[in-house]
């Protein structure tokens, strides 16, 4: 499901699925970038790790899960037509 404000998507909402394995309901905050997969090698090369992904989401664009050297996670998403 895609959130809009004003015709521009602005959040989404995924329905967990059962072969993501045990998972509570969260909200994750999303970095749009350029490029997904150059955002992944720049993480992983700083010392983050990839924590889902990348996928493709039909429209909405190409994402990732990622966790920063501290623990935190964030996704990074570049958009579809950006």
């Amino acid at each position: 499901m895609l959130f809009e404000l004003q015709g521009r998507p602005i959040g989404g909402m995924l329905e967990i699925q059962d072969d993501w394995g045990p998972m509570p309901a969260n909200w994750t905050v999303y970095f749009g970038v350029a490029d997904c997969d150059a955002a992944l090698d720049a993480a992983t090369r700083l010392g983050g790790a990839v924590l889902m992904g990348p996928m493709e989401i039909e429209k909405v664009g190409r994402f990732a899960y990622l966790r920063d050297p501290q623990g935190a996670a964030f996704a990074v998403i570049q958009r579809s037509g950006e």
